[in-house]
């Protein structure tokens, strides 16, 4: 079980530095630690699936559930990035007439 508690702890710090980077508008900084976590979580799948623990179970439900909001605050980002892009190659497009 004291692996399982690392794996947390690790997802939940990575995911920690992830949120900073977001909230910072890092996104270079962002992109390698979401990279960094998906090779973790790569790494560790194998033993995970195998072994069964209904309370490991329920602290990784916790775990995903403490940082949802990444996914909210970057399609936030993003939809803020694509109306400030299409209002300035509007402007973009007037001054090419």
């Amino acid at each position: 079980m004291k692996n399982y508690q690392k794996v947390l702890i690790t997802f939940d710090e990575l995911s920690d530095e992830l949120s900073k980077a977001i909230k910072k508008n890092k996104y270079n900084l962002a992109r390698n630690l979401a990279e960094k976590q998906c090779n973790f979580m790569q790494r560790v799948s194998g033993s995970m699936a195998n072994n069964f623990d209904p309370d490991f179970n329920k602290n990784w439900t916790i775990s995903l559930e403490k940082h949802k909001d990444l996914i909210k605050i970057m399609e936030k980002d993003l939809k803020d990035l694509n109306s400030k892009t299409k209002k300035l190659l509007q402007r973009l497009k007037g001054y090419s007439r």
